[in-house]
């Protein structure tokens, strides 16, 4: 279960990070 939530945390902010990065520039 921690592996699978932690692994859920990396998409999760590698998703953030795809949003995020285009709107800083």
């Amino acid at each position: 279960m921690l592996g699978y939530k932690s692994n859920n945390h990396v998409v999760y902010s590698n998703k953030y990070h795809v949003v995020w990065c285009p709107k800083y520039r």
